[in-house]
């Protein structure tokens, strides 16, 4: 007997279909014990992540910070992995995560963007010092997203604490001092905090000064010289060449905050007043 090609077709769906349901019972039965719950599933992100290797954050607190700060945010965080810094002198410094920068890098203090044009040159330095900072969070990659779509690189933020969210116990504080022979660096700062009752208090303050780098030599390549020998052979004005020092790296801040916070019990309310010159 000969179906018709109609008929054939038709067996052949529900065949089809019966088969997928039969399937489908078989792989819901697999994955069910004989009391009716789903079997644990465990799923890993990566083979690494137990070993902190693809940790998509890192942090510097306490000791790690301070032996780890520099005059700038990015030489700072640059011993981090997958963090360097786009360096333009002791003044510049803007964190580099993973090959990007710029906007891409949002930079926060207390999760509030610093809001400074280095977003949008790598010659203006961040409007952040790391030597009034209580830790400093890194936020690499995908981990960013909660501050946006547009921090694709990753985020940098600095804790300050300028805004207490807790009374402390007994009044504290710490003062820094550093100094270096190149250049004749000198820097301090110092940081108050303390309360009483519900309410909380924050003082801190940075100073840095920091004449040209000393280097042995020409600033400018001897190709560089030479070009330049070659324009004022054609009549253009001579230029003084720099020897023995790296014109424009000197470097002057000065900062200081106060912070005000009324903590109860089921949140605080507080404000800070800063300048950075």
């Amino acid at each position: 007997m000969v179906l018709p090609a109609k008929a054939r077709s038709q067996t052949k769906r529900f065949l089809v279909a019966l088969f997928l349901l039969l399937l489908g019972s078989v792989v819901q039965g697999a994955g069910i014990e004989a009391d009716g719950l789903i079997e644990e599933v465990v799923v890993e992100a990566h083979p690494l992540s137990e070993g902190g290797v693809a940790q998509p954050t890192a942090s510097l607190f306490g000791t790690a910070l301070e032996r780890a700060q520099e005059g700038t945010l990015g030489d700072t965080l640059r011993n981090i992995a997958g963090v360097n810094s786009a360096s333009f002198g002791p003044a510049v410094g803007r964190p580099v995560i993973r090959g990007l920068g710029g906007a891409r890098v949002k930079i926060t203090q207390d999760r509030v963007d610093s809001l400074d044009v280095s977003v949008s040159s790598p010659d203006h330095g961040a409007m952040v010092d790391p030597f009034i900072a209580q830790g400093v969070e890194v936020l690499k990659g995908p981990a960013s997203l909660i501050y946006g779509t547009g921090a694709i690189g990753g985020v940098v933020n600095v804790v300050t604490a300028r805004i207490p969210s807790e009374v402390p116990e007994q009044l504290g504080g710490k003062v820094e001092v550093r100094g270096s022979d190149n250049a004749d660096r000198r820097s301090a700062s110092a940081r108050i905090d303390g309360g009483s009752g519900n309410f909380a208090f924050h003082l801190d303050g940075a100073y840095r000064d920091a004449d040209e780098y000393d280097i042995p030599g020409f600033a400018e390549s001897a190709a560089q010289r030479a070009l330049e020998e070659a324009e004022e052979e054609d009549g253009e004005e001579e230029e003084e060449e720099a020897f023995g020092v790296l014109p424009g790296s000197q470097a002057e801040s000065q900062e200081g905050a106060i912070g005000l916070s009324y903590v109860g019990e089921r949140g605080f309310l507080g404000f800070s007043v800063s300048t950075r010159d």
